[in-house]
């Protein structure tokens, strides 16, 4: 089952039951501008990967759509609660637009014209609108067979938190280790977007429920090397396949493998440089000048010698599942293959 394949079918399931959840909300209450913001919510939710939800299916065993039936909920659930924290992470991070729409924050400003008011009331309204999907996400997860993994979408939901904390506390640390960079990556994006997901689909099927603890660390190989091709892709990616503003982490001071590298290993000069180039918005050659710093300092390199050595780990654990070996070692390749 391809992931296209497989999202065509879930957003009809996906967003009927968020339309559903939303249109209950309205019923209860007669305000426009609430309404308006509950309708500017399900067009957030139109444009997702979908790949908490996939890879959970994967795990559960499915080979076709039809397949997941018995775990809808929890799928549903489980795309909702990003949903959550995709409202959130806009907030601390300011950010104008999502999926091509605006951020829910941005949007909420807009509906207010006193430019000292707009700010905070944005901000207060998008953190509900956060609060109600978490809630949405919980309601649906804990549906049916869903109340034997609820430890583990708690597990989720706890580490997800901390991942945050960690992404908007680390910029401010004096000496970042590639110990606290790699903790970063697990609970933010590893465990988040693939580990747990898949240690849940695996618990709630009948057939691999004997393969969760290989799932779940499957999925932490899996989301280190998305997240370490995102870093790359964040440098050398087109704006227009990305759809975000290039250079993000030198922009907000983000310590990746990369930036570790050159301050671990690199003269003073270069050192330097990737300082002039943090934490600012960068002109074209800017924009080259740093391309070129992370190339020739071996950064660039070295992060693809650490995607290598996820790469070799993930394929191990692949051979020992014994299912659906194909399915998974085209993932890993997709995943792996952002930056070829």
């Amino acid at each position: 089952m391809e992931l296209e394949t497989f999202k065509k079918e879930f957003d009809v399931i996906f967003l009927s039951e968020l339309d559903k959840l939303l249109s209950r909300t309205k019923n209860r209450i007669h305000n426009t501008h609430i309404n308006g913001l509950l309708t500017h919510t399900y067009e957030l939710a139109k444009n997702g990967k979908r790949v908490r939800p996939y890879v959970m299916s994967l795990a559960y065993g499915a080979t076709s759509f039809e397949d997941t039936a018995p775990i809808h909920n929890q799928l549903v659930g489980i795309e909702l609660l990003h949903l959550f924290a995709l409202v959130h992470d806009d907030i601390m991070d300011e950010a104008l637009t999502r999926h091509g729409v605006a951020s829910m924050n941005s949007f909420s400003e807009n509906c207010y014209s006193e430019v000292g008011t707009k700010n905070l009331q944005g901000k207060y309204e998008a953190i509900l609108i956060g609060d109600m999907l978490f809630s949405f996400a919980y309601e649906l997860f804990s549906k049916e067979r869903g109340i034997r993994a609820l430890p583990l979408f708690f597990e989720l939901v706890d580490e997800v938190i901390t991942g945050q904390m960690l992404d908007i506390r680390i910029p401010f640390e004096d000496n970042v280790t590639k110990e606290m960079i790699h903790e970063r990556m697990l609970f933010k994006t590893a465990r988040y977007s693939f580990a747990r997901p898949m240690q849940i689909g695996a618990m709630l099927s009948e057939i691999n429920s004997k393969n969760e603890s290989l799932y779940f660390s499957l999925g932490e190989e899996l989301g280190i090397i998305y997240q370490i091709t995102d870093d790359i892709i964040d440098i050398y990616g087109s704006k227009n396949d990305t759809k975000k503003t290039l250079l993000q982490d030198l922009y907000n001071g983000q310590e990746t493998l990369l930036s570790f590298y050159i301050k671990e290993h690199c003269p003073q000069s270069k050192q330097d440089t990737l300082h002039e180039l943090s934490r600012r918005t960068l002109s074209e050659d800017e924009i080259r000048i740093a391309r070129e710093l992370f190339e020739t300092s071996g950064a660039l390199q070295f992060a693809k010698s650490e995607i290598k050595a996820h790469f070799d780990k993930a394929e191990s654990k692949i051979s020992l599942l014994g299912e659906n070996e194909n399915t998974w070692t085209a993932l890993l390749s997709r995943i792996t293959n952002r930056i070829a």
